[in-house]
């Protein structure tokens, strides 16, 4: 489970093309990361009878750092693959051995371009009849000869001279690795048809077939939308994720995935937040105590692991500076507060903590930049739009760190938002 405890922050400096000092963050201990573009959603699926319209994404696994291991698992051995038959030749050395040699740079062009009464085809013939679900596929680098309409037809071992067409798609081009994926196929051959391409040609630089990756399915859809802010009905509780979590975590892709399981659980896990007006009072630590105190109670800089913000800097000044302990450095915005602008920082911790108070002060010398009026915000995720209000509040300027009291809240990113400043 994730480790609890009561902290707070201690924000010494932020500001509104004004400025801020340093921020730091102390703690009351209690033990208590295109084209996605789906082409239409399958239209039936009896496995080898319907025909699908083929759901087109960017294939990320290919960019990732664990695409050995999962091609490893689900990947089509090329060694599978008999022979390569095309319908058009190849223009001088772009030989259709190319498509499968491993090498983006390479590739394969057809000698013949698309007609009225010629369409560029690529056969496959495998060694072993295998059930596939996906195919990997990028044209040449510049796009020339890219597969913007396609199909995708199949004969079995049983059948291997009578195809039957199992996909369709559409997509708009891009020299991006490509994900085609269509109901689950038994093939002893395969057969990619270019209905329509980039220039009327047909190229491929690389070309894969994957195998059924139900969990991935599953991993794919935790979230309902984009937003990343309301878990599925599938696996919203914490014995579904904390299940689903157990599935993955053979799976080569964990690594990759985890903290998005970790998101999912954070929401469903999520105590509720109390919205309270901010108590705003002096920091009354002294300073002889006050190296005793970070010990005990501020949420070390090793435990923020980002500082950003929204409107830039000035001044050679830094977002950084707010955390480096130091009162005479200090981050200024290159942006002011307007009708329809509200300047903000913030910070991710290196897990989930419950926090009760920010400390504030302004740029030593100056009360410019000061939060006169301010909102904080609390997500338990790292990423998504799961932002809370947990606190509003007031202070008057001064050179004096305050300390801004809210209700004990679990965070991940906080937000502190310059609602009015001097």
């Amino acid at each position: 489970m994730l480790k609890r405890r009561l902290s707070s922050i201690i924000v010494i400096a932020l500001m509104t093309n004004l400025s801020a000092t340093p921020l730091t963050a102390f703690a009351e201990t209690i033990n208590t990361r295109e084209i996605t573009q789906e082409s239409q959603d399958v239209v039936e699926s009896q496995e080898n009878e319907e025909v699908t319209e083929a759901k087109i994404s960017r294939f990320d696994t290919y960019y990732s750092n664990y695409r050995e291991g999962y091609d490893t698992a689900f990947r089509m051995s090329n060694s599978n693959i008999e022979s390569i038959e095309v319908n058009g030749n190849h223009r001088n050395n772009s030989v259709k051995e190319n498509m499968i040699d491993g090498d983006l740079n390479t590739y394969w062009e057809t000698a013949k371009v698309n007609s009225t009464n010629f369409t560029n085809e690529i056969v496959f013939n495998l060694n072993q009849e295998t059930e596939l679900n996906r195919i990997a596929y990028r044209s040449a680098g510049n796009t020339v000869g890219f597969a913007e309409s396609f199909e995708i037809w199949g004969a079995t071992e049983e059948n291997p001279d009578e195809f039957k067409l199992v996909s369709t798609g559409s997509t708009t081009k891009t020299a991006d690795v490509i994900e085609i994926k269509f109901a689950k196929t038994k093939f002893k051959k395969i057969k990619f048809v270019f209905k329509q391409s980039y220039n009327n040609t047909a190229t491929v630089s690389e070309i894969m077939f994957y195998k059924e990756d139900t969990l991935i399915d599953k991993l794919n859809s935790i979230f309902t939308d984009s937003t990343l802010s309301i878990v599925s009905d599938e696996f919203n509780s914490p014995d579904k994720i904390k299940e689903l979590e157990e599935e993955a975590k053979n799976h080569p892709l964990y690594e990759q995935y985890k903290e998005t399981i970790n998101n999912a659980s954070a929401l469903v896990n999520k105590e509720e937040v109390n919205f309270v007006e901010t108590k705003v009072s002096s920091f009354g630590v002294s300073d002889k105590n006050l190296d005793k105190y970070n010990e005990d109670f501020k949420i070390s800089r090793d435990e923020i692991i980002s500082a950003s913000n929204t409107g830039g800097t000035s001044n050679k000044t830094a977002i950084e500076n707010v955390l480096d302990g130091d009162l005479n450095t200090f981050w200024e915005s290159g942006k002011v507060n307007t009708d329809t602008y509200n300047n903000e920082v913030n910070f991710e911790f290196d897990e989930i903590k419950t926090i009760n108070r920010i400390v504030y002060s302004a740029k030593r010398g100056t009360n410019r930049g000061f939060a006169q009026e301010f909102d904080i915000y609390a997500s338990v995720t790292s990423t998504g739009d799961t932002f809370e209000l947990i606190s509003t509040g007031a202070a008057t300027e001064t050179q004096d760190a305050l300390e801004f009291r809210f209700e004990p809240t679990q965070v991940k990113r906080i937000k502190f938002v310059y609602k009015k400043s001097v």
